[in-house]
């Protein structure tokens, strides 16, 4: 996969008029995604929004690609609310008030000390102060730059660029690379970045909204957070947020290792969850990931997210797989997340440390993939538009 050149604080600020969304006033019309070069590239991208299956999964997301609603962090900055009874009441409540307005049941009023999102940002700081934004709950202080389980000290940015090979309605996307991970896969086929914190380059909060700004301008669909992991960033991330100018819809393209109180923080923000669901099996989750408690920290943050924001959920399918890991999780997501779309990947490559563990040191056999397939349609999943 090739990595773009870091768009960071080199590049400059490019200043345009507050988002019109924010504003009050009709929404600008989005940027043209790329030019004719680009489409050939992707046929495949340009007619997606055409195909019935993600029509129906994703039409909130495509209205907010077309700029015909606003993505969700931007109502959550015009939302108030009442901090007295405490920050969660207050989220808890902002929240209630953003599912009413999106429903059309009330409209949003000038009421309340702070924003939503300005909530979501200092509830982050607080969960990263006793460190608590994923499930290993480290307890570490960092916003001192101490170190957990993940050893990020603060956001580093590996690459950032318009993206061709992600999913047709997502791409071209604008994917930000984040180093670290709290995850030790050891097939990871980016574990140059996974595996080493330090690595990229370190980026301030502004650094990103220029970076997101700047991704959307030249094309981008949306805004991808990715890594490595982007979980242990998101104070910084929240922090971006307002900061910029332009309206995109957010993709968040995580292992879904979130803490609970994370994932809630995500909620209102995310426009399109793109999770990976890696393992049913725990044991597996273990020796291949080094995690715990992996099949109920994920079913328990897919449950979370459904609620709002549409999604497209990944599942690799790994060699001697089948009946442990890939019918459970398919039969799972059929029951629990009917409408989300599921990319059944067939890409997995022995890479990184697979070569220690004979069983997956292999490429998953065409005879695998056709089963999966089978047992997908057999529970009518939405798959072929995006696999």
């Amino acid at each position: 996969m090739w990595k773009g050149p870091p768009i960071g604080p080199d590049l400059g600020v490019l200043r345009t008029p507050l988002s019109a969304h924010c504003a009050g006033r009709s929404p600008a019309p989005p940027p043209p995604f790329g030019d004719l070069m680009t489409w050939m590239i992707r046929p495949d991208a340009f007619v997606a929004f055409e195909n019935e299956e993600i029509r129906n999964s994703l039409s909130r997301y495509i209205r907010v690609v077309r700029g015909e609603e606003a993505p969700l962090f931007r109502i959550a900055q015009r939302i108030r609310v009442d901090i007295s009874g405490g920050l969660w009441k207050a989220h808890e409540e902002g929240l209630n008030v953003m599912k009413e307005f999106l429903s059309g049941e009330c409209d949003l009023e000038d009421q309340g000390q702070i924003s939503l999102l300005d909530v979501k940002i200092r509830l982050a700081k607080e969960l990263a102060r006793n460190c608590r934004l994923c499930e290993w709950k480290c307890g570490v202080n960092r916003l001192e730059g101490e170190i957990g389980v993940c050893r990020v000290r603060g956001p580093r940015i590996s690459s950032a660029f318009i993206h061709m090979g992600e999913e047709p309605p997502i791409t071209p996307s604008g994917t930000i690379f984040f180093s670290g991970c709290n995850f030790k896969c050891v097939f990871c086929q980016n574990w140059d970045i996974s595996q080493y914190p330090e690595s990229g380059k370190p980026v301030s909060e502004r650094d990103l909204s220029i970076m997101m700004d700047r991704l959307r301008r030249s094309g981008a669909r949306n805004i991808n957070l990715v890594g490595g992991e982007p979980t242990p960033n998101l104070p910084s991330i929240l922090a971006a947020l307002p900061l910029t100018s332009e309206d995109f819809p957010i993709i968040w393209n995580s292992n879904m290792y979130m803490s609970e109180e994370a994932t809630k923080l995500l909620i209102g923000i995310v426009d399109l969850w793109l999770p990976d669901f890696k393992y049913w099996d725990d044991e597996c989750a273990r020796k291949y990931s080094k995690v715990v408690r992996y099949r109920e920290t994920v079913t328990r943050n897919l449950k979370i997210a459904y609620e709002l924001g549409d999604m497209v959920i990944r599942h690799l399918v790994l060699p001697n797989h089948l009946e442990c890991c890939t019918k459970p999780i398919l039969k799972w997501i059929s029951d629990n997340t009917p409408n989300a779309l599921v990319n059944i990947m067939a890409q997995y490559r022995p890479e990184y440390m697979a070569r220690n563990y004979p069983e997956i040191d292999k490429r998953v056999r065409r005879d695998e993939m056709v089963e999966a397939y089978r047992y997908a349609d057999d529970l009518g999943l939405k798959w072929r538009s995006v696999s």
